[in-house]
Parts: C-alpha cells; structure tokens; sequence
C-alpha cells in the first residue's frame, strides 16, 4: 500500500482545477475534480454525497464522477462546495 506522500506526484500531475470544459456550454468534472470529490466520498460516504448533489441513480453517479457527463449550474455549485473550491482562489 502506498502512503499518503507518495500521492503529492499525482496530485501536482492532475493540477488542481476540478472542472473541465470541452466547448460545451456546461462544464465535466476534471481528474482533480474526480480526485477531489472522491476525498469527500472517502469522509461523508458515497450514498450521502450523491444523496446531497440530487442523483438518485448511482450509475448517473458514477458517469458524472468519472467526468462523462456535463454538470449543470446547481451541480457544479453543490460540487464547489463539498470540495470547498472557490474560483477566486
């Protein structure tokens, strides 16, 4: 098993932006992102976090997580705010 220090590579290769556009109006969740909501799921659970971001599907879930599916404003908000992301820095 590797430890948390050996992660810090990773993280700086992933950078730090959790949100990715690819020319659609509404953005996809990014690796960061992905990295970073799975912290959350770590500590709150996975059923409370998608509980809390209005999925009712896991699969939906799990397509968005892996940054397959656009996430639309209330979403993307409920995102920033679990992993405690604010655009100004």
């Amino acid at each position: 098993m590797r430890s948390s220090g050996q992660m810090a590579p990773v993280r700086e290769r992933l950078g730090t932006e959790p949100f990715e556009h690819d020319g659609g109006h509404e953005p996809r969740l990014s690796a960061a992102g992905t990295a970073q909501l799975l912290d959350v799921i770590r500590h709150q659970g996975f059923d409370q976090v998608m509980q809390t971001l209005g999925y009712t599907d896991p699969a939906a879930f799990l397509h968005m997580l892996l940054g397959h599916a656009e996430l639309h404003r209330p979403v993307t908000a409920k995102v920033m705010k679990l992993i405690g992301y604010s655009r100004e820095g």
